[in-house]
């Protein structure tokens, strides 16, 4: 007798599209799994039985939800289905995305439907995610991989039973990891509509999660590469004109995140064509940026918290430095953070949206808060990288509200070169050498990392310091 309704731990049932699907309903070996369900919102009368696909499955590696096969927790008793023919697995690094692995020794397993991403060839793994948006049919067995038919049907969960019953798993050794080639999987809350999964070699196809922020450079979305289940950070971007200044900042920002490389700074990815009207740019996707550390006080009551973020800045604006390189918008948003297993976090730069070579940085660019005075005044100083090292002193004084820095007045340029002043004079002294206005009495950050850190990731060699 199947169950009233999904198993409390079920994030997905298998419906049956075909007879021989409905067959492996009826299988003894497969009743625990079965429920009746009502997947018509609007016909609450009309029910449909299928296979329960959760953590309620005690499955040999904890990462697995479940598999198919004549051995699998699902059976199938046919001679033409593998042993272990297919599984969901959940990604071990997000633990948010399901993926359904072909695990077939003839790869007799497929996506169908309109929704259908399939696997991409070339690959070393037959993998793909699967959410409420894509990939909501398969078929397994045969030369045209439809022998067995279903469509997976998404039920609502509670994201702290995920958490939970992951938790659980991983602190069970009898579930610890055993299968060598177990794909990552995913379990995901309701994902957008953005989808690009168009196939071509070299080209991340994704599934969209939640939009991360938008401004006048473009909108920023949170996604899940289909292939791998990894989250990443995608910024979308109208467009441009050849030759218009959208397109030299576009062009720009590319050519730049191509070529740097360094722990304190978000990495690069890719970049490609959306469709006709949009390009997109990939990042590794990092938590959160550190203005919610500042509204919560976390360098003002940390002791060595605000020391951590200036170590870790400076480094990135020597490597930038080395490499001839200015940000142009340094400040609290466009600093990421990413807690550590030690407890401390890992602090990295992003958006280079403004960002320049030393020999073109000639216009205005970045917040005015934190731009330095060559970028704003017009004055007959140059842009250099020094220009960077005013604007971390900034965010610095901002991150620990020295000398009262939140409540000062910054509406004009006058109140903003005191208040910075009255930092410089006080609680950063130590790093005063930062705040000057003329960027040729201005520290470098190899020459800040050398004074306070003994040169400790320091990438600007010595004879380049002064």
């Amino acid at each position: 007798m199947p169950h009233d309704g999904p198993h409390p731990y079920a994030l997905f049932s298998l419906l049956p599209l075909n007879d021989r699907a409905k067959e492996i309903l009826e299988f003894p070996e497969n009743a625990h799994l079965v429920s009746s369900l009502r997947p018509r919102k609007h016909d609450p009368t009309f029910r449909v039985q299928g296979l329960d696909i959760g953590f309620h499955i005690r499955s040999a590696s904890r990462y697995t939800l479940a598999t198919i096969g004549r051995c699998g927790d699902v059976v199938v008793k046919d001679a033409n289905i593998s042993r272990i023919h297919c599984s969901f697995e959940l990604d071990e690094h997000n633990k948010e995305e399901v993926m359904l692995q072909d695990r077939s020794s003839n790869n007799s397993t497929e996506l169908l439907g309109m929704t259908r991403v399939p696997f991409e060839p070339g690959r070393p793994h037959r993998r793909v995610v699967v959410d409420r948006n894509i990939n909501l049919e398969f078929g397994l067995g045969g030369k045209t991989c439809d022998l067995y038919q279903f469509q997976i049907f998404w039920h609502t969960y509670a994201e702290s039973m995920v958490r939970q019953q992951i938790d659980y798993r991983e602190d069970d050794p009898r579930q610890a990891r055993t299968v060598v080639d177990v794909t990552q999987a995913v379990v995901a809350p309701r994902p957008h509509a953005l989808v690009h999964a168009t196939g071509s070699p070299g080209r991340i196809r994704y599934s969209g999660r939640r939009e991360l922020g938008r401004g006048s450079f473009g909108v920023v979305w949170k996604v899940a590469n289909v292939d791998t289940g990894e989250h990443l950070a995608v910024k979308r971007i109208q467009r441009p004109r050849i030759q218009s200044r959208a397109y030299v900042v576009l062009k720009r920002e590319i050519e730049i995140l191509s070529r740097v490389s360094h722990r304190n700074i978000v990495e690069y990815r890719a970049a490609q064509s959306a469709d006709d009207e949009h390009y997109e740019i990939f990042m590794e996707l990092k938590s959160v940026n550190i203005q919610h550390l500042i509204q919560d006080h976390f360098f003002t009551g940390e002791t060595g918290s605000a020391d951590a973020l200036l170590h870790q800045m400076l480094q990135a604006l020597d490597y930038l430095a080395n490499e001839n390189i200015i940000h142009r918008d340094i400040k609290p948003e466009n600093i990421l953070y990413t807690p550590l297993p030690n407890g401390k976090y890992l602090y990295q730069l992003a958006d280079f949206g403004l960002a320049n070579v030393v020999i073109n940085a000639r216009t205005p660019a970045g917040s005015l808060v934190y731009m330095a005075p060559e970028v704003y005044l017009k004055l007959k100083w140059p842009q250099s990288t020094k220009t960077d090292i005013w604007s971390l002193f900034v965010t610095l004084a901002c991150a620990t509200n020295a000398d009262g820095f939140w409540a000062k007045p910054m509406g004009s340029v006058e109140e903003r070169f005191k208040a910075i002043r009255e930092a410089a004079e006080g609680k950063l002294r130590r790093v005063a050498t930062m705040a000057v206005e003329d960027p040729y009495y201005r520290a470098t950050a190899g020459y800040i990392l050398d004074k306070i850190y003994g040169g400790v990731g320091r990438t600007t060699p010595q004879h380049r310091l002064l």
